[in-house]
């Protein structure tokens, strides 16, 4: 059984037990003391942290080098709480997804749209009228933009809209004074020269959706040949391309093998992405979600360091190092869906689905686009504030309650497996910090330096 982690009481401080991660038979040896509304973490002894908790707590004197630990880790900006609660103005949005129709010529086993499919497509009246609200300099001062083309469906099922929209959007940020960033997720399958000339004119990046071994890739996905030979075809052209493998129990313990493969046939990548999959019909039980996050916890640190061995860019979205205080795991997306209606929530785009109605906080009119401001505030407003699981825990600002689709969709008992991970890869992520401050002070690793 895990060693229990120590909420400091009125403080939003930490001391976490992390002994026998380090190779010691007393698990609460050491500690790694850590603060996360201060950025400030620490490792220390036992009797040395539990001294830091008497004086936070109860005012009992200690070293002045202890006590300067503790002023650190006590201090926050006074601002603080506003700067939790804040919400953003959705209507100052730089960053749009287009969701350009709910057709795919896949069936992947693990897909979270497939109960949304019809062959409802965007217009471009619809599509145009959206553009214009997002590149307009009487909406916001000219900077930097990013456009988002994802599914809903296979985007380049409606190529025609696809690359309207994009000459559009790159003409009308040029007479506008914006800059903007162009990506594109597809399963790879339709892409053609083309295409690809396009998409390297307008620079464009495209991420591919992957399960890079021919095995997992046509069980899963289908079309291994054809989409192999595209992303080479891509990257032959001078597109920047991107891979995206979904880690499903089918493919969890083959992590290691699927980045030794993306180093050799596919060495050009902009980046290599790995995230598990969410899903309910995968797992039966909270204990086989368990043990599937187990594998891929083990097999990522391994899969890492071939990664890191081979120049292969690999992460996935927890691994982004320690990102900034956040209390909410997701900043609320301006999505249109194919429709024309704006989501929350890139990952809920049909009307079939139960979430829709409640994650659509606008419309794109012929008028132009109205967004539900309170609705989306209310949207917005459910954070990790929201979950009684988050009060004690460690993890709660990096992850920020996190996904809301897993929220949704995982009953209490899966909720908490998933919980369990973030809390191990956040325990992990601070080791690796403090390791790498001791190595450069001592030349050793933490393990020895520990024991020491």
């Amino acid at each position: 059984m895990a060693s229990k982690v120590i909420k400091y009481t009125n403080h939003e401080i930490f001391a976490i037990p992390v002994g026998n991660s380090l190779g010691l038979l007393d698990d609460e040896a050491v500690k790694v003391l850590y603060a996360p509304l201060s950025e400030e973490y620490t490792l220390m002894g036992k009797d040395e942290e539990r001294e830091i908790r008497e004086h936070i707590e109860r005012g009992a004197d200690i070293s002045v080098s202890l006590k300067e630990i503790a002023d650190d880790m006590v201090s926050v900006p006074d601002n603080y709480a506003e700067i939790l609660s804040s919400i953003p103005d959705i209507s100052k949005t730089t960053k749009m997804s287009l969701l350009p129709n709910l057709i795919c010529n896949f069936s992947c086993s693990y897909c979270y749209s497939a109960k949304g499919r019809s062959g409802t497509t965007i217009s471009w009246d619809r599509a145009k009228q959206a553009l214009d609200f997002f590149i307009n300099s009487d909406r916001i001062p000219p900077q930097h933009l990013s456009l988002f083309i994802s599914g809903g469906g296979e985007p380049l099922v409606s190529w025609n809209v696809i690359s309207r929209c994009i000459e559009y959007a790159k003409k009308r940020c040029q007479e506008q004074g914006f800059t903007i960033y162009i990506s594109i997720v597809t399963n790879g399958s339709l892409l053609t020269p083309e295409i690809a000339d396009f998409l390297l004119e307008h620079n464009c990046s495209v991420c591919v959706s992957f399960e890079v071994l021919k095995s997992l890739q046509d069980s899963q996905r289908g079309s291994y040949e054809k989409v192999h030979n595209n992303i080479i075809m891509l990257s032959q052209k001078g597109v920047r391309v991107m891979l995206n493998s979904t880690i499903t129990p089918s493919s969890v313990s083959l992590m290691q093998e699927m980045v030794k493969t993306v180093g050799e046939n596919y060495p050009f990548v902009a980046q290599y992405t790995m995230e598990p999959v969410t899903s309910v019909d995968l797992f039966d039980s909270a204990e086989k979600l368990e043990i599937f996050y187990d594998t891929f916890y083990n097999e990522y640190l391994k899969s890492k360091e071939i990664a890191d061995k081979n120049g292969v860019p690999l992460r996935f979205t927890f691994d982004d190092d320690f990102r900034d205080v956040t209390v909410r795991h997701c900043p609320g997306k301006f999505c249109i869906t194919p429709q024309g209606e704006i989501s929350v929530c890139h990952l809920v785009s049909s009307p079939k689905e139960t979430r829709y109605k409640d994650c659509v906080y606008g419309v794109v009119e012929e008028s132009g686009v109205k967004i539900d401001k309170e609705h989306f505030n209310r949207l917005y407003s459910v954070n990790l504030f929201s979950y009684e699981r988050c009060n004690d825990c460690f993890a709660k600002y990096c992850c920020g309650g996190e996904c809301m689709t897993r929220n949704a969709i995982y009953p209490a008992d899966y909720m908490e497996k998933v919980c369990d991970f973030n809390r191990r890869f956040v325990r992990y992520r601070l080791l690796a910090k403090i390791e790498e401050v001791v190595k450069e002070s001592s030349g050793l690793s933490l393990k020895e330096y520990v024991r020491e």
